[in-house]
């Protein structure tokens, strides 16, 4: 409902699981659906871990 705390709390997540290196896992994401987000200047990428190195 609120814009401005959603798009902090998402910025916010995707600064700190770029910068820890966290595992991420999603049911709308590109197959495998885990993978890492880097940070790309002032944007984030998402790339899935290679199937199957799980």
């Amino acid at each position: 409902m609120d814009q401005e705390a959603a798009i902090a709390t998402r910025k916010k997540v995707l600064d700190m699981v770029s910068a820890d290196g966290l595992l991420v896992a999603g049911m709308h994401l590109p197959f495998p659906g885990i993978g890492h987000v880097i940070r790309e200047g002032n944007a984030y990428a998402y790339v899935p871990t290679p199937w199957p190195a799980l």
